[in-house]
Protein backbone atom coordinates (compact mmCIF):
# COMPACT_ATOMS: atom_id res chain seq x y z
CA UNK A 1 0.00 0.00 0.00
CA UNK A 2 2.84 2.38 0.88
CA UNK A 3 5.29 1.04 -1.71
CA UNK A 4 4.62 3.87 -4.16
CA UNK A 5 4.95 6.51 -1.45
CA UNK A 6 8.31 5.06 -0.35
CA UNK A 7 9.68 4.91 -3.90
CA UNK A 8 8.49 8.42 -4.74
CA UNK A 9 9.89 9.81 -1.49
CA UNK A 10 13.24 8.09 -2.04
CA UNK A 11 13.39 9.46 -5.59
CA UNK A 12 12.53 12.96 -4.39
CA UNK A 13 15.20 12.90 -1.66
CA UNK A 14 17.88 11.68 -4.06
CA UNK A 15 16.99 14.32 -6.63
CA UNK A 16 16.87 17.04 -3.99
CA UNK A 17 20.29 16.12 -2.61
CA UNK A 18 21.85 15.95 -6.06
CA UNK A 19 20.36 19.27 -7.18
CA UNK A 20 22.09 21.15 -4.35
CA UNK A 21 25.52 20.78 -5.96
CA UNK A 22 27.02 21.59 -9.35
CA UNK A 23 28.53 18.10 -9.55
CA UNK A 24 25.11 16.58 -8.80
CA UNK A 25 25.15 12.76 -8.53
CA UNK A 26 28.91 12.64 -9.09
CA UNK A 27 29.37 13.70 -5.45
CA UNK A 28 28.14 10.27 -4.34
CA UNK A 29 31.18 8.75 -6.05
CA UNK A 30 33.62 11.57 -5.30
CA UNK A 31 32.87 11.66 -1.56
CA UNK A 32 34.01 8.08 -0.73
CA UNK A 33 36.97 8.51 -3.07
CA UNK A 34 38.15 11.65 -1.27
CA UNK A 35 37.58 9.94 2.07
CA UNK A 36 39.79 7.07 0.96
CA UNK A 37 42.56 9.47 -0.06
CA UNK A 38 42.44 11.22 3.33
CA UNK A 39 42.58 7.95 5.31
CA UNK A 40 45.33 6.59 3.11
CA UNK A 41 47.47 9.69 3.68
CA UNK A 42 46.90 9.53 7.45
CA UNK A 43 47.22 5.79 8.07
CA UNK A 44 49.23 4.65 5.06
CA UNK A 45 51.76 7.46 4.78
CA UNK A 46 51.90 9.51 7.99
CA UNK A 47 51.46 6.59 10.42
CA UNK A 48 53.16 4.15 8.03
CA UNK A 49 50.52 1.48 8.63
CA UNK A 50 50.52 0.40 5.00
CA UNK A 51 52.08 -2.53 3.22
CA UNK A 52 51.25 -4.86 0.39
CA UNK A 53 47.53 -4.77 -0.33
CA UNK A 54 46.87 -2.04 2.25
CA UNK A 55 45.11 0.32 -0.14
CA UNK A 56 42.73 -2.45 -1.25
CA UNK A 57 41.98 -3.50 2.33
CA UNK A 58 41.40 0.14 3.28
CA UNK A 59 39.08 0.73 0.33
CA UNK A 60 36.93 -2.26 1.29
CA UNK A 61 36.85 -1.30 4.96
CA UNK A 62 35.86 2.31 4.31
CA UNK A 63 33.21 1.42 1.72
CA UNK A 64 31.56 -1.27 3.84
CA UNK A 65 31.71 0.79 7.02
CA UNK A 66 30.42 3.92 5.28
CA UNK A 67 27.20 2.15 4.32
CA UNK A 68 26.55 1.09 7.91
CA UNK A 69 27.45 4.43 9.51
CA UNK A 70 25.55 6.64 7.06
CA UNK A 71 22.42 4.46 7.12
CA UNK A 72 22.21 4.21 10.91
CA UNK A 73 22.96 7.93 11.36
CA UNK A 74 20.24 8.86 8.87
CA UNK A 75 17.55 6.40 9.97
CA UNK A 76 17.67 6.74 13.76
CA UNK A 77 16.21 10.32 13.89
CA UNK A 78 13.86 9.68 10.93
CA UNK A 79 10.60 9.55 12.93
CA UNK A 80 11.60 12.52 15.07
CA UNK A 81 12.50 14.58 11.99
CA UNK A 82 9.14 13.76 10.35
CA UNK A 83 7.07 15.42 13.06
CA UNK A 84 5.75 18.04 10.63
CA UNK A 85 4.21 15.35 8.45
CA UNK A 86 2.95 12.94 11.11
CA UNK A 87 1.20 15.77 12.95
CA UNK A 88 -0.78 16.62 9.81
CA UNK A 89 -1.64 13.29 8.16
CA UNK A 90 -1.48 9.68 9.20
CA UNK A 91 1.39 7.57 7.92
CA UNK A 92 2.74 4.36 9.45
CA UNK A 93 5.91 5.40 11.22
CA UNK A 94 7.99 2.41 10.16
CA UNK A 95 8.23 3.80 6.63
CA UNK A 96 10.46 6.70 7.72
CA UNK A 97 13.55 4.67 8.69
CA UNK A 98 12.96 2.44 5.65
CA UNK A 99 13.05 5.49 3.39
CA UNK A 100 16.32 6.71 4.91
CA UNK A 101 17.95 3.28 4.68
CA UNK A 102 16.81 2.94 1.07
CA UNK A 103 18.27 6.34 0.15
CA UNK A 104 21.62 5.49 1.72
CA UNK A 105 21.63 2.04 0.11
CA UNK A 106 20.97 3.48 -3.34
CA UNK A 107 23.90 5.87 -2.95
CA UNK A 108 25.99 2.99 -1.68
CA UNK A 109 25.51 1.11 -4.96
CA UNK A 110 27.59 3.79 -6.67
CA UNK A 111 30.26 3.47 -3.98
CA UNK A 112 30.37 -0.30 -4.50
CA UNK A 113 30.64 0.18 -8.27
CA UNK A 114 33.63 2.46 -7.64
CA UNK A 115 35.09 -0.23 -5.38
CA UNK A 116 34.82 -2.84 -8.13
CA UNK A 117 36.40 -0.54 -10.69
CA UNK A 118 39.26 -0.10 -8.26
CA UNK A 119 39.51 -3.85 -7.57
CA UNK A 120 39.54 -4.72 -11.28
CA UNK A 121 42.58 -2.48 -11.67
CA UNK A 122 44.49 -4.25 -8.89
CA UNK A 123 42.99 -7.71 -8.42
CA UNK A 124 42.18 -10.65 -10.66
CA UNK A 125 38.40 -11.35 -10.75
CA UNK A 126 37.38 -14.52 -8.98
CA UNK A 127 34.40 -16.85 -8.73
CA UNK A 128 34.33 -15.99 -5.02
CA UNK A 129 33.23 -12.46 -5.91
CA UNK A 130 29.77 -13.96 -6.44
CA UNK A 131 29.44 -14.06 -2.65
CA UNK A 132 29.36 -10.26 -2.68
CA UNK A 133 25.58 -10.03 -3.12
CA UNK A 134 24.77 -12.38 -0.18
CA UNK A 135 27.12 -10.32 1.99
CA UNK A 136 25.33 -7.14 0.91
CA UNK A 137 21.99 -8.71 1.83
CA UNK A 138 23.33 -9.72 5.24
CA UNK A 139 24.70 -6.24 5.86
CA UNK A 140 21.35 -4.73 4.87
CA UNK A 141 19.69 -6.88 7.56
CA UNK A 142 22.24 -5.60 10.11
CA UNK A 143 21.65 -1.99 9.06
CA UNK A 144 17.86 -2.39 9.10
CA UNK A 145 17.85 -4.09 12.50
CA UNK A 146 19.89 -1.31 14.11
CA UNK A 147 18.33 1.58 12.19
CA UNK A 148 14.67 0.65 12.68
CA UNK A 149 15.11 -0.17 16.38
CA UNK A 150 16.87 3.14 17.05
CA UNK A 151 14.30 5.05 15.01
CA UNK A 152 11.60 3.71 17.34
CA UNK A 153 13.58 4.63 20.48
CA UNK A 154 14.90 8.09 19.62
CA UNK A 155 11.51 9.92 19.94
CA UNK A 156 11.35 8.72 23.57
CA UNK A 157 15.07 9.21 24.26
CA UNK A 158 16.38 12.06 22.03
CA UNK A 159 19.72 12.20 23.86
CA UNK A 160 20.36 8.61 22.81
CA UNK A 161 21.24 9.96 19.37
CA UNK A 162 24.41 11.59 20.74
CA UNK A 163 25.45 8.39 22.51
CA UNK A 164 24.89 6.36 19.35
CA UNK A 165 27.02 8.74 17.29
CA UNK A 166 29.83 8.37 19.82
CA UNK A 167 29.34 4.62 19.72
CA UNK A 168 29.55 4.59 15.91
CA UNK A 169 32.84 6.50 16.04
CA UNK A 170 34.27 4.13 18.63
CA UNK A 171 33.00 1.08 16.76
CA UNK A 172 34.71 2.25 13.56
CA UNK A 173 38.12 1.82 15.21
CA UNK A 174 37.10 -1.57 16.63
CA UNK A 175 35.80 -2.98 13.34
CA UNK A 176 39.02 -3.39 11.37
CA UNK A 177 38.38 -0.57 8.93
CA UNK A 178 42.04 0.49 9.04
CA UNK A 179 43.61 -2.89 9.77
CA UNK A 180 43.05 -6.58 9.11
CA UNK A 181 42.34 -9.41 11.51
CA UNK A 182 45.97 -10.52 11.20
CA UNK A 183 46.99 -7.41 13.16
CA UNK A 184 44.73 -8.38 16.06
CA UNK A 185 46.51 -10.47 18.74
CA UNK A 186 45.67 -14.15 18.34
CA UNK A 187 44.07 -14.42 21.77
CA UNK A 188 41.59 -11.65 20.90
CA UNK A 189 40.65 -12.60 17.33
CA UNK A 190 37.65 -14.72 18.30
CA UNK A 191 36.23 -11.85 20.37
CA UNK A 192 37.07 -9.37 17.61
CA UNK A 193 34.78 -11.23 15.20
CA UNK A 194 31.90 -11.04 17.70
CA UNK A 195 31.60 -7.47 16.44
CA UNK A 196 29.19 -7.94 13.49
CA UNK A 197 30.73 -5.16 11.40
CA UNK A 198 34.26 -6.46 12.03
CA UNK A 199 33.05 -9.88 10.91
CA UNK A 200 31.40 -8.49 7.78
CA UNK A 201 34.42 -6.41 6.77
CA UNK A 202 36.59 -9.49 7.26
CA UNK A 203 34.25 -11.59 5.09
CA UNK A 204 34.22 -8.97 2.31
CA UNK A 205 38.03 -9.00 2.30
CA UNK A 206 38.08 -12.80 2.22
CA UNK A 207 36.06 -12.99 -0.99
CA UNK A 208 37.46 -9.93 -2.76
CA UNK A 209 41.16 -10.14 -1.92
CA UNK A 210 41.94 -13.65 -0.67
CA UNK A 211 39.50 -15.50 -2.95
CA UNK A 212 37.97 -17.56 -0.17
CA UNK A 213 34.38 -18.41 0.69
CA UNK A 214 32.88 -16.47 3.61
CA UNK A 215 32.06 -18.12 6.91
CA UNK A 216 28.31 -18.51 6.49
CA UNK A 217 27.94 -20.15 9.90
CA UNK A 218 29.01 -17.02 11.79
CA UNK A 219 27.07 -14.90 9.30
CA UNK A 220 23.91 -16.93 9.91
CA UNK A 221 24.13 -16.06 13.60
CA UNK A 222 24.41 -12.38 12.66
CA UNK A 223 21.35 -12.71 10.41
CA UNK A 224 19.37 -14.35 13.21
CA UNK A 225 20.27 -11.72 15.82
CA UNK A 226 19.62 -8.70 13.62
CA UNK A 227 16.46 -10.15 12.12
CA UNK A 228 15.17 -10.38 15.67
CA UNK A 229 16.21 -6.77 16.30
CA UNK A 230 14.41 -5.71 13.12
CA UNK A 231 11.27 -7.57 14.18
CA UNK A 232 11.49 -6.00 17.63
CA UNK A 233 11.93 -2.52 16.16
CA UNK A 234 9.00 -2.89 13.77
CA UNK A 235 6.79 -4.25 16.53
CA UNK A 236 7.70 -1.38 18.86
CA UNK A 237 7.04 1.24 16.18
CA UNK A 238 3.66 -0.29 15.36
CA UNK A 239 2.76 -0.45 19.04
CA UNK A 240 3.48 3.24 19.58
CA UNK A 241 2.32 4.32 16.11
CA UNK A 242 -0.43 6.60 17.47
CA UNK A 243 1.72 7.87 20.34
CA UNK A 244 4.59 9.30 18.28
CA UNK A 245 2.66 12.40 17.05
CA UNK A 246 2.14 13.44 20.68
CA UNK A 247 5.77 13.13 21.78
CA UNK A 248 7.82 14.32 18.82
Amino acid sequence: MYYHYITEKVSAILHSEASKYYLSYFWWVLEPLLLLVVYYIVFGLLFERGGKGFITELMIGITVWGWFASSVSASMPSILESKGLINQVYAPKFIFPIIKITVCSFKQILAFLLLFVFLLALEKPSFYWLHFLPLMAIQLIVISGVGVLLAGLIPFLPDLKMLVQLGITMMMFLSGVFYTIERVPVEYREYFLYNPMANLIHQYRLILIHHQAPDYWSLSIIVLIFSMLLWLGLRMIRKFDRLYPRIV
